[in-house]
């Protein structure tokens, strides 16, 4: 198993899933200019300071690199009872 892969199986939610992608400054910077947010948009996503609305975190999911996306749609659904359309 890569180092990377035990990582995704450490994170509990979307939200610890959103942090350690987002860590990185320039990533961050590039998920938020995707989708069309703020950087610090993105930073209180992952902290719960706020929730983003569905077409938001839908965005969010297509924005995220490819490894990351099926575990965010399960934390994402699992963690607000809504489907996140694909």
């Amino acid at each position: 198993m890569t180092s990377g892969a035990k990582k995704m199986q450490k994170l509990s939610s979307w939200r610890e899933l959103l942090e350690s992608i987002t860590n990185n400054p320039s990533e961050r910077e590039r998920i938020a200019t995707e989708i069309g947010v703020r950087p610090i948009t993105l930073t209180r996503w992952a902290s719960g300071e706020s929730t983003p609305r569905p077409h938001n975190l839908h965005h969010l999911l297509n924005a995220l690199p490819k490894q990351y996306r099926n575990q965010f749609r399960q934390e994402a659904w699992a963690g607000s009872c809504q489907s996140i359309p694909t």
